[in-house]
């Protein structure tokens, strides 16, 4: 866990000394693991959107020997309500406009809404996450024209998938139990044409927060997790103006 400046960085994983090394090749997205191959090849990278603190978590995918042939990486903000990782993919793809979350919790902006309340392309998902505050509001999905809206002029419950067609109708509206981060995935159910005639609506809270101690890495598999290597700490190495700068996992 270390701070990082706003930018796009080069890096590999490595031990001091440069005897082993995990990379890529590519594009590693913020929120998102991603596996890492031993063996060298060329630099991974990876955009940091916001100035802050971020969690390094390395989980070993492959631990036949030492060290471990293959690795998955998540690199995560410690921000109170992290945005969602984005790919790079068209946010406009099945709406032919970027989408947002309207409604009486940011006075039904779009583009201008503080907090952002856009959603990102995942492929084949679109997701926003966004602080809210405890009450009922009434709201729609909609781009920053109302060109197009989508609503199920009911309630929608905190964390089961709700049916929304577009072509507008009556307000839907959410109950907030708790002040916190809260993560809006948007699935297409029906993708006939742009915008999409019928999606559906998850709203979840998610823990925000990240303990503090030592990175553990995690196995679903009830052996011992296997060790990266027996003798020499992991680090980060990222290009910097140059120069190579080190921080341990």
């Amino acid at each position: 866990r270390f701070s990082m400046s706003v930018g796009t960085y080069e890096f590999k994983l490595a031990d001091d000394g440069w005897s082993f090394e995990y990379t890529n090749s590519g594009t590693v997205p913020v929120g998102m693991a991603t596996d890492l191959s031993s063996g060298g090849g060329s630099n991974a990278s990876i955009t940091i959107a916001e100035a802050g603190c971020y969690q390094w978590t390395v989980t070993v995918v492959d631990g036949s020997a030492v060290p471990a042939p293959l690795v998955s990486l998540l690199v995560e903000s410690d921000a109170a309500c992290p945005a969602p990782p984005d790919l790079g993919n068209d946010p406009a793809e099945a709406f032919g406009a970027e989408l947002f979350a309207r409604g009486g919790f940011n006075d039904w902006a779009g583009a201008a809404s503080d907090p952002p309340t856009n959603f990102v392309n995942l492929g084949g998902a679109y997701m926003a996450r966004f602080s809210m505050s405890t009450g009922t509001y009434e709201f729609k999905l909609a781009d920053d024209g109302w060109s197009f809206e989508y609503t199920n002029s009911g309630s929608v419950p905190i964390g089961m998938a709700t049916d929304f067609p577009g072509g507008g109708g009556s307000n839907a509206s959410i109950t907030i139990p708790a002040d916190g981060c809260y993560q809006w995935t948007v699935a297409i159910v029906d993708g006939s044409a742009v915008p999409a005639p019928l999606v559906s609506l998850l709203v979840e809270q998610i823990p925000t927060g990240r303990a503090s101690g030592p990175v553990v890495a995690s196995s679903s598999r009830d052996d011992p997790i296997p060790e990266l290597t027996e003798t020499h700490p992991i680090v980060a190495h990222r290009l910097d103006h140059g120069g190579w700068l080190e921080a341990a996992l």
